[in-house]
This record gives structure tokens, C-alpha cells and sequence, in this order.
């Protein structure tokens, strides 16, 4: 958080053509955002692929060591993995749910929710759904389309999405052209302890046959 600062106060003296000047001269109704909040937007811009990618990514390949068909479909098959993401990502959620405060009084769905309720929305119930998805509770690696919340809708989507895809697709990638015969140990994976927000996991060991140095 203090390199991050450092650097917005560099971009308010300094402007350059990128994210962070961007944050630090950003203007509401003609008034700049305050320090802390260009910190916090700074901040969550910085940090917020880190722990989910890696959930997204650990999912996925625990996913594909229990289900060795899906694996082949992905070896045999590399151009399937675009449509393969969005099925994990609607399956495996790694921002599972998100807590918010109630502005106005409403009804939803015949629920009333009072002004300052505090509620909770879930992208993997959203997942799961089935009036939105055929078979909501089977993961089918071919499905599309597939209009999954993971990553927000509307104003809030995460602006990361595009970065998270391409990194996950790196990943799973490498993973099944290095060490496509991977296996992980079921009595080894560990959750973390916690997962009110973001679910993943603190060990997934796994076998597997070396390859060949790179390079």
C-alpha cells in the first residue's frame, strides 16, 4: 500500500498514459477523488486477480485430474479451452459471494430488504441456476453459450476479466503440454480455511512425469 501511494502522488505531479494516472486525476462532478480513495481503487486494481486467478486455475486442474475425460477433450481438442473457461468459471466461481448494504427500501423477488439490511449475493449460486442454465448442476465443458456472473455484469464487471482468461489460458496450457499426465493427490488437498468471498486451495499435491527442461 505505501509503493502504491508513492506512486499515485507520482502520477498526480507526473501524468503518464497509463491505469494509475488515470485513478490519481480521476474527477467526480469536477472534483478529484481523494487520496484514499485512489488508493483503495489503486489497490484493489492491483491486487484483486492475485488470490481469484489462482483459485480459478487451482479449481480447474483439480477439475481435470478427477475427471480424466475432460482432460482428454482438452488435449486432443486445445481450441476447446476458450469454451471450457467460461464453464469453469460458471462451475468454479472464484469469487463466491459479495456482501451489500441495502441503499433504499425494496422488494425483490417478494422479498423486502430495509434501507441499511446488509445482504449477500452469490456468483456461485448465480452459477447454478436453473432457469438460466440446462443441467445447472452438471459441468459440461462444451456449453455455450454460457452467461456466467463470475466476473460481475454491468457497471461493477470486473475489469480484470479479460487479463484473468488470458493468464488462465497460459496456465492450463503449460500444464497439460509439460505435465499432461498430472495427478492430485484427493487426500492431500486442503482448502482454505475460510471461504466467505474467495474460495481456493492451500495445497494441491500432485505426481507426475518430469519433461524436458525448457530452453
Amino acid at each position: 500500500m505505501a509503493r502504491i501511494t508513492e506512486e499515485l502522488r507520482d502520477r498526480v505531479r507526473e501524468p503518464r498514459d497509463d491505469a494509475l494516472t488515470t485513478i490519481a486525476r480521476h474527477e467526480v462532478n469536477g472534483t478529484r477523488v481523494n487520496e484514499d480513495v485512489a488508493r483503495s481503487i489503486a489497490f484493489l486494481t492491483v491486487t484483486g486477480g492475485i488470490d481469484t486467478t489462482t483459485s480459478f486455475t487451482g479449481a480447474a486442474l483439480l477439475h481435470l485430474s478427477e475427471h480424466p475425460a475432460d482432460r482428454d477433450r482438452l488435449l486432443t481438442d486445445p481450441d476447446l479451452l476458450p469454451v471450457a473457461t467460461e464453464e469453469f468459471l460458471r462451475y468454479y466461481p472464484p469469487a463466491r459471494t459479495h456482501a451489500r448494504t441495502v441503499r433504499d427500501d425494496t422488494e425483490f423477488a417478494g422479498v423486502t430488504m430495509r434501507r441499511g439490511e446488509r445482504v449477500v449475493l452469490s456468483e456461485a449460486a448465480a452459477g447454478r441456476d436453473h432457469s438460466a442454465f440446462a443441467e445447472a448442476d452438471t459441468f459440461v465443458i462444451d456449453r455455450d453459450p454460457n452467461r456466467h456472473l463470475a466476473f460481475g455484469v454491468g457497471i461493477h464487471r470486473c475489469p480484470g476479466s479479460h487479463l484473468a482468461r488470458v493468464e488462465f489460458a497460459e496456465m492450463v496450457t503449460t500444464v497439460l503440454r509439460r505435465i499432461p499426465d498430472y495427478a492430485i493427490d484427493p487426500a492431500g488437498v486442503e482448502e482454505y480455511p475460510t471461504w466467505s468471498m474467495v474460495g481456493g486451495w492451500r495445497r494441491l499435491p500432485a505426481t507426475f512425469t518430469p519433461s524436458r527442461p525448457l530452453g
